[in-house]
C-alpha cells in the first residue's frame, strides 16, 4: 500500500517511485499515444482519397489555377487558426530567407510537380512513386543534418523501397511509355524530401501555424505563372494521356452545352403566325 504523503507514490498512482522502484518518475513510456495513432491514420486515409480527387479536378480544372486555389485557400486557413490561437503572424527578418526556401521546396515544386504527373500517368502510379519521400528524405538528411543511422535504418530504407518497385511492377511498362510523368513526380517528392529536411535544420522561432501558414502563400505566388509545360513527342505514352485527358474535357464541355441548349428550348414560348 503506497503512503499517500509521499507525492511521488501518489503521481505514480499508488506504485513505488522511488530511484530504482518500478514506475520512475524519470521513466519514459513507450507507449505510442491513441491520439496520435487516430491522427496518423486520418492523415493516411485523406492522404490515400487526395490523388484521384486531384485526378478528378485537374480534368475539368488547368494545373496553374488549380494549385493556386488550393495553395492559397489553405494559406487562409491556416493563418486564421494561427490567429485565433492568438499567435502573431510577424516574420522576423533573419528567418525570412528560411522561410522563403522551405516554402518554394515544400510548396511550390511539390505541387507542381506532383500535379503535372497526375496529368501524364495514373494516379495509383503517381501516389506510389510520391510515396518515395521518406526514403529520399532519409538519405538527404544524412548528407544535410549529418545522421549516423543505424543497421535497422538502412534495413527500413531497403525494404521502403522494396515496397515501391512491388507496388510499381503491376504495370510498370506503362510508366516507361510516359517517362516525363515518372521524372516529374519524383522531382516533386524529392523537393517535397529536401523541403522537410530543411525545415527540421532552420532554427525556428516561430509557432509551426505560423511557419506553414507562410509556406504555403509564398509557395502559391509562383503556381499561377505561366511555367512551359513540357511538350511530348506525338508517338509518346504521355502524348497519348495528355489527348485523352483533353478528349474527356471536349466531352464534358460538349455534354453541358447540350444540356443547357435542352432546357432553353424546352422553355422557349410558342409563337403563332399569321397566315394571310
Amino acid at each position: 500500500m503506497a503512503d499517500l504523503s509521499d507525492p511521488q507514490a501518489v503521481v505514480s498512482g499508488g506504485q513505488d517511485a522511488r530511484p530504482g522502484g518500478p514506475a520512475s518518475v524519470g521513466e519514459k513510456s513507450h507507449r505510442l499515444p491513441v491520439a496520435g495513432v487516430m491522427l496518423l491514420l486520418v492523415l493516411t486515409v485523406v492522404w490515400g482519397a487526395n490523388w484521384p480527387v486531384n485526378k478528378i479536378a485537374l480534368l475539368e480544372i488547368p494545373i496553374f489555377t488549380f494549385r493556386a486555389i488550393v495553395a492559397f485557400g489553405a494559406a487562409g486557413a491556416v493563418l486564421l487558426l494561427a490567429r485565433a490561437a492568438g499567435h502573431s503572424l510577424y516574420v522576423p527578418p533573419d528567418q525570412r530567407r528560411w522561410l522563403v526556401c522551405v516554402a518554394l521546396l515544400n510548396v511550390t515544386g511539390w505541387m507542381y510537380f506532383s500535379a503535372l504527373a497526375l496529368t501524364l500517368i495514373p494516379s495509383g502510379h503517381t501516389a506510389v512513386i510520391a510515396n518515395t519521400m521518406p526514403l529520399w528524405a532519409f538519405l538527404i538528411a544524412i548528407l544535410v543534418l549529418k545522421e549516423r543511422p543505424h543497421a535497422i535504418h538502412w534495413l527500413g530504407l531497403a525494404l521502403g523501397i522494396s515496397g515501391v518497385l512491388l507496388l510499381a511492377s503491376k504495370d510498370f511498362d506503362g510508366l516507361g511509355n510516359a517517362p516525363s510523368g515518372t521524372v516529374a513526380v519524383l522531382a516533386g517528392a524529392i523537393c517535397f524530401a529536401a523541403g522537410t529536411v530543411m525545415q527540421k535544420r532552420a532554427p525556428w522561432r516561430m509557432p509551426m501555424l505560423t511557419v506553414i501558414g507562410w509556406q504555403f502563400l509564398i509557395g502559391g505566388v509562383p503556381q499561377p505563372c505561366r511555367i512551359p509545360r513540357y511538350r511530348c513527342a506525338p508517338s509518346s505514352g504521355c502524348y497519348r494521356k495528355r489527348s485523352e485527358l483533353q478528349a474527356a474535357r471536349n466531352e464534358r464541355r460538349h455534354a453541358r452545352n447540350s444540356k443547357r441548349g435542352s432546357r432553353r428550348s424546352e422553355f422557349q414560348p410558342i409563337r403563332r403566325c399569321r397566315c394571310s
